[in-house]
């Protein structure tokens, strides 16, 4: 018989092996079944000559299973196939929490709730049963602690879960994986078949996409919203929890987002996707694993497609962003575009453009107007326009800038400014207001359109119109004449000769002849004028032919102290033209340029030079100039400001014709009592 010290040193050799099984359990995967199978195998040698077995409850404790017998005697055996008195008797205090009274002792392994196994010894002594009961409050407390271990290891596993689910929720990943990664985590954390995420889609809200995740490569799916029925469509469209433990007496069950191929959905927990009230789309679980899906389970998806919600709404959010950014880089760039080639128009311009403020202060202006003052636009931004531009101190009297501002309209005049050359500009000037937000007009355009040359071109036009038709007309006339006039001077001829030269009638017929030259000198002037007929051009030096017109004043001039100043160009200045004809122009303007003089000392400057593919030639005098009113009609035939006798007003005129026809221009700058500037422009020889 075992002695007091001996059954108390296996008592604690019992709690010892329990320990250090509940220590290795927190290490290893050790459940209840192996910790009292590894205490009953140290203890079998105490229990000979009696039966000793163990039965558990199975894991979801609906049933007994036998997990170890004392020997292999036939009630042992038999117990171990769940057969004989050992075993009726364990199940019968398992199922019924009743100990049969016989010869078994049989010791319930109870926790505080339930009811975890059986002990049952047959044959045995006191100190056999004393251990029994020992041994069964021991692996009732181990139970417990397990319990609690598996809880720990669960509560572990699940935030190591949730902790690997926030990070890629706080990750800068793309949002595919951010929501692959989650709903793994997702998964895993609940022990289901089946977890799948069902977002409506980004750009096209009437598409649903359906991501499952059940450890198999992923099933991608997209559904027309139209079709979104069943527990999932439901729970999105009420934005209400769906909590089915048996689909199949549900009848809003549907297969489309209710299962997934190659799964029987069983039961379904399905959470929607909320954000500020808006389902966005759901999570939804299919067939937990450890049984019915717990208040715990609902309270933790619940917190996770909080979390998933705000991710995809921000994804969203981030998405939209990125398109408005794109979008607005696109316009950037858009404006940058025009503002370059409004910049480039603004400043390659020919007419001359400013922008001014209410305070005439120049907020921009463009190259034409700022080399007009000989500065770089930049420098002169900031300052008074009527300082900088004009160099005045007050505002020009004469700009209609402030109407603009006052009125809101557009405004235009004309002025002409004659230049320190000599020349004189005629221009347009535009005013154009810039209205602000408010309505008000906050700065002006203002636009100088040099108009010149367009002037110029016009009466030309209007010139050569009139010598044209004047000149059919004088053809005509001097035609009509010649004839006459001829026949006039050859009968006075003849007179002279049978008259005496001492017959008083010969004074008379001699004023007859002279009438009758003078009358002929007219007609051949018309006819010069007049003439059509093509003249013979060829390669001209245009310097060769001043410099014949020139000798034949220059040494007459001297005489009554006119000065004469020559500067002409030693670059080659050929044309094609008639040498005659242009030497006839030249001399022209410089018998015009003498008699502006009207008797008086002066100066006479000629000046020749190439601009551009043309030859200019400026004849320019200090004489008495031309009236306004007679600048206008100085090319017309028969116009002339000299005294009667002195002119027939045809030089002009024909020296247009000329001009013209040599595909030149020819043109007049005069303010009286200044002088006048005539300016001839040829194309040179090889346009």
């Amino acid at each position: 018989m075992t002695t007091k010290e001996d059954f108390q040193k296996l008592k604690l050799g019992l709690q010892l092996d329990t320990r250090g099984a509940i220590a290795q359990a927190l290490r290893d995967v050790i459940n209840l079944s192996q910790i009292a199978q590894l205490s009953l195998d140290n203890l079998h040698n105490f229990f000979r000559g009696a039966d000793l077995a163990l039965a558990l409850g199975s894991a979801e404790g609906s049933q007994l299973l036998p997990v170890w017998a004392s020997n292999k005697g036939e009630l042992c055996k038999r117990f171990l196939q769940q057969e004989g008195a050992l075993w009726k008797g364990a199940l019968q205090a398992f199922e019924c929490g009743e100990i049969p009274i016989g010869e078994l002792h049989i010791r319930l392994i109870q926790s505080e709730e339930n009811i975890l196994g059986t002990l049952i010894l047959r044959g045995g002594n006191e100190d056999m049963v004393d251990l029994v009961n020992f041994l069964a409050e021991e692996l009732a407390q181990t139970a417990t602690q397990l319990e609690e271990i598996s809880e720990v290891q669960q509560l572990s596993r699940e935030l190591a879960i949730l902790n690997q689910i926030a990070k890629s929720l706080t990750s800068y990943l793309e949002l595919d994986n951010i929501l692959v990664a989650t709903m793994q985590g997702i998964w895993e954390l609940f022990q289901v078949e089946v977890a799948s995420l069902i977002l409506l889609d980004f750009d096209e809200e009437d598409v649903i996409i359906k991501i499952p995740m059940t450890g198999e490569p992923d099933q991608v799916s997209r559904f027309d919203a139209g079709e979104m029925g069943g527990i999932v469509g439901n729970c999105i469209s009420q934005r209400a929890i769906a909590l089915v433990e048996d689909v199949s007496q549900e009848p809003l069950f549907d297969l489309l987002l209710d299962s997934v191929e190659g799964f029987s959905t069983q039961s379904l927990l399905c959470v929607p996707l909320l954000v500020r009230d808006r389902a966005m789309g759901a999570i939804s679980l299919i067939n937990h694993i450890d049984g019915p899906f717990e208040k715990r389970d609902v309270d933790l998806l619940v917190t996770l497609a909080a979390s998933v919600a705000v991710a995809v709404a921000n994804a969203r959010l981030v998405h939209e962003i990125t398109a408005a950014n794109i979008d607005l880089q696109d316009s950037r760039r858009e404006i940058e575009r025009s503002r370059s080639t409004l910049l480039t128009l603004f400043d390659n311009l020919d007419d001359e453009l400013y922008i001014v403020d209410r305070n005439y202060n120049l907020i921009a202006l463009n190259r034409s107007k700022a080399e007009r003052v000989g500065e770089e636009p930049q420098k002169l931004v900031g300052k008074l326009c009527h300082v900088v531009l004009e160099n005045q101190k007050k505002p020009c009297p004469e700009c209609r800038a402030h109407e603009t501002f006052e009125k809101r309209i557009k405004t235009h005049r004309t002025e002409k400014i004659r230049l320190s050359e000599g020349q004189t500009v005629e221009r347009e000037i535009y005013t154009y207001p810039i209205v602000d937000a408010e309505g008000n007009v906050s700065q002006t355009i203002l636009q100088l359109h040099d108009v010149t040359e367009q002037r110029r071109l016009e009466t030309s036009l209007v010139q050569a119109e009139k010598l044209a038709a004047l000149g059919q007309l004088a053809a005509g006339v001097a035609h009509e004449l010649n004839n006459p006039i001829t026949a006039v001077i050859a009968n006075t001829q003849l007179l002279q000769r049978e008259l005496d030269p001492s017959n008083v009638d010969m004074e008379s017929v001699e004023l007859i002849e002279q009438a009758g030259k003078r009358a002929q000198s007219v007609v051949r002037e018309l006819l010069d004028f007049a003439r059509q007929e093509a003249e013979e051009f060829r390669i001209v030096d245009v310097n060769h032919t001043i410099q014949q017109a020139l000798s034949l004043v220059e040494r007459q001039w001297q005489r009554v102290h006119v000065k004469l100043i020559r500067h002409l160009t030693t670059e080659n200045l050929e044309v094609f033209g008639n040498a005659d004809h242009l030497q006839g122009v030249w001399l022209n303007l410089l018998v015009n340029a003498y008699d502006a003089l009207q008797g008086e000392p002066g100066n006479v400057i000629v000046r020749s030079k190439r601009e551009g593919d043309f030859v200019v030639v400026n004849v320019e005098d200090d004489g008495v100039g031309i009236k306004a009113d007679d600048v206008k009609r100085i090319f017309e035939p028969f116009f002339t400001t000299k005294a009667p006798g002195k002119g027939t007003g045809l030089g002009l005129a024909t020296s247009f014709r000329i001009i013209e026809q040599h595909r030149g221009e020819i043109d007049v700058d005069s303010v009286p009592g200044s002088g006048a500037l005539f300016t001839v422009r040829l194309p040179i020889a090889n346009q």
